[in-house]
């Protein structure tokens, strides 16, 4: 009797995982469609971002764009963890 009911609960729990295995990863049409709107909308402010600091960059003055590039550059360099060019270092006023 023991066997016959370990039989029937493996198989009812083999019938649940396949049941459960069978759904599509696609999902809906109104996922789709939500995903697509999100994805255009993402793409959207990313552009607006681009064109602000576009427009920011252009109001500045060349003096101040050079700054602003060199610094980026150091900053960059120092987020990499690299030290400056050894000469520079020594030849350098800031001490």
């Amino acid at each position: 009797m023991r066997k016959g009911t370990l039989h029937v609960f493996v198989l009812c729990l083999l019938a649940l995982m396949l049941a459960g295995s069978c759904r599509s990863s696609y999902g809906t049409r109104k996922q789709r469609e939500v995903a697509k709107i999100q994805e255009e909308r993402k793409k959207e402010t990313l552009k607006q971002y681009e064109d602000a600091v576009k427009r920011h960059k252009s109001i500045q003055t060349k003096e101040t764009r050079q700054r602003i590039e060199r610094n980026q550059r150091e900053a960059r360099r120092k987020s990499e963890g690299r030290k400056t060019f050894f000469l520079v270092r020594w030849f350098s006023k800031d001490k």
